[in-house]
């Protein structure tokens, strides 16, 4: 997850976002993920209207997944957050919804759209928050955006794991040049 806010606000956020997602899923065993998107957008919406912060007036955008072992079935569902496949050299965006978890919008539920993936041996999903892409360096100072960060997957991609997230920090450092980290970055890769 990642919250809208900056500093108390944000981290208020945070800890709100924690402690609902702790009840959907441990107490409330609650597994798909399009159902505990709408259940933590409905409890933060009503964490918003019983408080007076400014804490509850931001988002929170959301990556979800459950992974069914038996079936090889991974079910996603996003909030502003896009899951990533990269399957025999192609990679392939999921998108998730175009709106934020705990933000009323007009409507009073919202749908979040729950995606099924049946994997594949060596397939490599990636997750993470807008940080990278949003990070400003090149040569022309100007953010890395998807298509950045869709190249570096891409070239790092068939590496182990462990190779990738320290080529992943390399290329995001390499990027950054003399710029300062604007943002959070969370980043997730997971080989089947």
């Amino acid at each position: 997850a990642d919250c809208t806010g900056h500093g108390v606000p944000g981290a208020f956020m945070s800890i709100v976002g924690y402690n609902i997602l702790q009840q959907i899923i441990i107490q409330e065993k609650v597994t798909s993920p399009g159902a505990i998107m709408a259940r933590l957008d409905r409890a933060m919406r009503d964490a918003v209207a019983h408080s007076e912060s400014t804490a509850m007036k931001d988002g929170m955008d959301v990556s979800i997944c459950t992974f069914d072992a038996e079936n090889k079935t991974l079910r996603f569902a996003g909030a502003f957050h896009s899951l990533f496949l990269v399957r025999e050299r192609e990679l392939r965006e999921i998108k998730g919804n175009r709106y934020t978890v705990g933000v009323y919008f007009g409507a009073t539920e919202k749908h979040f759209e729950e995606h099924k993936i049946a994997v594949e041996p060596e397939d490599i999903v990636y997750l993470m928050s807008d940080g990278i892409q949003d990070q400003f360096g090149g040569p022309y100072d100007n953010k890395l955006m998807k298509k950045g960060l869709r190249a570096i997957l891409m070239e790092i991609h068939e590496e182990a794991l462990d190779e990738q997230r320290d080529l992943l920090a390399s290329r995001v450092n390499q990027w950054m040049g003399g710029h300062e980290q604007i943002d959070d970055i969370l980043a997730m890769g997971i080989k089947f």
